[in-house]
């Protein structure tokens, strides 16, 4: 929709010679999928470019919008299972560093998670499970039901585990709850993002406060480990862990990157008064390193791609798309009901059309140039049934011309 400049017909197939005095090389072309900026800059770890291209794409992936839609809200709950939550009150760090910007503007990520996730609540889609995952029988208990908390609990159980979920007031949400006007973020929306989490079979015990009502030790003897998500500090930045340490009696001392601290099956996650997204980060780590440990096996150390910067991108090839405004309500309408939010967010359209401003950075999205420059046809489409990707290289036939990774648009070409 709009993605690229239109190009022209594919050239017909010629010999293989380099013409117009085009340079020779010994080398060849690879598809090499790069990070772009705003995934790696997000402080939940979120697949922004996932979520936006499987919407941009949804045509070339032979996808009708409601699939495409419900695919990307998938996507994007794999790691944030508040969309609707995060795209109203994240400051949307991703945005600062879109290299959409090198061009106009950049893309609108968080009203476009906004729109995805209030999709999603407006046709009750589930939470994803994780593929594969079967029953645990180990139980686990997690303390503490601010975001952290609740997206630890998440993790948790799409991975099988029953979870146990205390919380020392009487609805979970933490900070959220007091913090955020509900002209901002309505507790309906609220209400409705933690109740698919708990929906995963998280059994909530509200009322519950450690060393009050609970003790450590009576966690630790009825659960196979526990995850401590309370406190004013984070567990693993500078400032230490000191109100989790402290609720726990001062016994569990300092907590490295991933929660875990020097007692075996104790982990901290990072409270909710964190940057809300780093600490559905925390919740996240901690489960992982839970897991880990339950299973008796390493954490998988994440394969880091390379982050492709503004540089690498033929911004030129781009059409032209202003960035998409949010509805507002009138000042009048406001007045007149305070609680109702005053950012409407985007229609489907808008946000269709917001979608198709990323640049996919560093990944293929078919825009045909390789394919239609290549003179020897290197470049094959692969069938909309079978794709992964989009296309196959028959590198037998290549004469490194150069050409395509000279035209390709989003940096996804490298040449060794």
């Amino acid at each position: 929709m709009g993605l690229l400049k239109k190009v022209e017909t594919k050239k017909p197939l010629s010999s293989r010679q380099a013409s117009g005095g085009g340079q020779i090389s010994s080398q060849r072309p690879v598809q090499a999928p790069k990070a772009p900026p705003c995934n790696g800059i997000c402080p939940s770890g979120n697949d922004v470019r996932g979520w936006l291209t499987v919407v941009a794409q949804r045509e070339k992936l032979s996808l009708a919008l409601p699939e495409a839609l419900d695919a990307a809200f998938m996507v994007a709950a794999e790691t944030n299972p508040f969309p609707s939550v995060m795209g109203r009150i994240c400051p949307a760090p991703c945005e600062g560093v879109c290299n959409r910007k090198e061009k106009d503007e950049a893309v609108s990520i968080a009203q476009s998670e906004r729109w995805i996730g209030d999709w999603a609540l407006q046709r009750d889609l589930p939470l994803p499970k994780v593929e594969g995952a079967i029953p645990r029988t180990e139980k686990v208990a997690v303390v503490g039901a601010g975001l952290s908390g609740l997206s630890c609990a998440y993790q948790l159980a799409r991975r099988g585990y029953p979870v146990d979920l205390y919380e020392a007031g009487t609805v979970a949400g933490g900070t959220l709850r007091s913090s955020v006007p509900g002209a901002k973020l309505p507790p309906s929306v609220l209400d409705a993002e933690i109740g698919r989490v708990l929906a995963l079979g998280v059994t909530f015990h509200p009322g519950c406060r450690l060393g009050g009502d609970l003790s450590l030790p009576e966690l630790q003897g009825s659960h196979a480990a526990v995850v401590l998500a309370v406190g004013t500090e984070s567990p693993s930045g500078p400032s230490g862990a000191n109100g989790a340490n402290e609720a726990a009696g001062g016994a569990a001392g300092t907590a490295d990157g991933w929660g875990r601290t020097a007692v075996a099956g104790l982990f901290f996650a990072g409270s909710d008064a964190e940057v809300a997204a780093g600490s559905v980060a925390a919740g996240r780590r901690a489960a992982l390193a839970l897991d880990a440990f339950l299973r008796g096996t390493e954490l998988a150390p994440a394969h880091a791609l390379p982050t492709i910067g503004p540089e690498r991108i033929k911004k030129s090839a781009y059409a032209a798309i202003p960035r998409t405004a949010p509805n507002l309500r009138t000042p009048e309408a406001q007045t007149a009901d305070p609680l109702l939010e005053q950012d409407m967010g985007f229609t489907e359209e808008q946000l269709l059309t917001e979608s198709s401003r990323c640049f996919s950075c560093g990944m293929c999205f078919d825009c045909e140039k390789c394919w239609m420059f290549c003179q020897n046809e290197c470049f094959s489409k692969v069938p909309a049934a079978e794709r992964g990707k989009y296309y196959r290289m028959v590198l037998d036939a290549c004469i490194g011309c150069k050409k395509c990774a000279a035209v390709c648009p989003s940096g996804f070409l490298d040449w060794v």
